[in-house]
């Protein structure tokens, strides 16, 4: 391999998530090129991995070199059998899958080309996202991954490809901020006019779903405990602090299923401007009187 990607939004929301130890045992990869889908399968592969722990491979332990040379026991990387998966691949990485890793922390099943399945073969694969074995992570690499079942994609979390990064203008921070703090009190039109104010299609809405979901995710943790080593984005802690304690548990939570519905049809290249419009409304009715004064 050239060289484990190091920057973009996805390779952020991935680092943070592996740093906090909070990985989810499925992700959906898109957008960008073929190699980029793979380099940052490779990187959570040794990041999981990487013998300094740190929740980012540093390159040099023999774990990274393992990996980036594709000879690690604990990577699986698995291409279609001519034109498509077949159901025969499906059920034997559902038994390797089940074995202790080898070598590692965690063993890493990269599925490149996971938008060529069989219906057999993506309904096999269902069984296991289901019920995900302990040790395993399952990265899906979809050129179109709207071609894929919805219960396959809801059971996995996205990362978008060739997203801006959140760390560069400051813009998608700004307005992930000021959105999640004008949310609770937006009338119909307010979040219309939001909606029309959003730019960059859809990769810079994708961006913005995405950060906002960080943003919401925190809010209920810190709301939760308190406790700001468990932020993803702890350079949003003063945020965090000020405002976890204006929302009820179950608006944060139903504000997060608005994000994961909104971020589902992005993936299904629904309309992006259509998508922020029904995003922000879906909240409306009743929303205010769930606010804690």
């Amino acid at each position: 391999m050239s060289g484990l990607a190091t920057t973009g939004l996805a390779v952020e929301i991935l680092d943070r998530a592996i740093e906090s130890g909070k990985t989810v045992h499925a992700y959906l990869i898109s957008g960008g090129t073929a190699e980029g889908q793979q380099e940052l399968a490779l990187r959570l592969v040794a990041a999981l991995n990487c013998a300094a722990g740190s929740g980012r491979p540093c390159g040099t332990c023999l774990s990274c070199r393992k990996v980036s040379t594709g000879n690690h026991p604990d990577l699986h990387l698995l291409r279609p059998e001519g034109a498509t998966f077949k159901i025969g691949q499906v059920r034997q990485l559902q038994a390797n899958a089940w074995m202790k890793p080898r070598e590692g922390r965690c063993q890493v099943f990269i599925l490149a080309g996971a938008d060529q399945m069989t219906s057999e073969a993506a309904n096999s694969l269902l069984k296991i996202l289901e019920e995900p074995p302990a040790g395993s992570v399952f990265c899906l690499l979809a050129p179109r991954p709207q071609t894929l079942p919805p219960t396959v994609v809801s059971r996995c979390q996205p990362l978008v490809l060739g997203q801006a990064e959140s760390g560069t203008t400051g813009e998608i921070p700004a307005t992930a901020r000021e959105i999640v703090a004008a949310w609770p009190e937006l009338d119909e039109l307010g979040a219309l006019r939001r909606a029309e104010s959003l730019e960059g299609g859809k990769t810079g809405i994708s961006a913005l779903v995405d950060r906002m979901a960080l943003l919401v995710r925190d809010l209920l943790v810190f709301k939760k405990s308190g406790d700001e080593t468990l932020l993803l984005l702890p350079e949003e802690a003063d945020f965090t602090r000020s405002r976890s304690g204006t929302w009820a548990d179950e608006t944060l939570l139903e504000v997060l299923g608005a994000l994961d519905r909104a971020r589902y049809h992005l993936l299904r290249n629904a309309n992006p401007r259509l998508v922020a419009e029904v995003m922000l409304l879906s909240l409306r009715p009743g929303m205010q009187s769930r606010i804690i004064k």
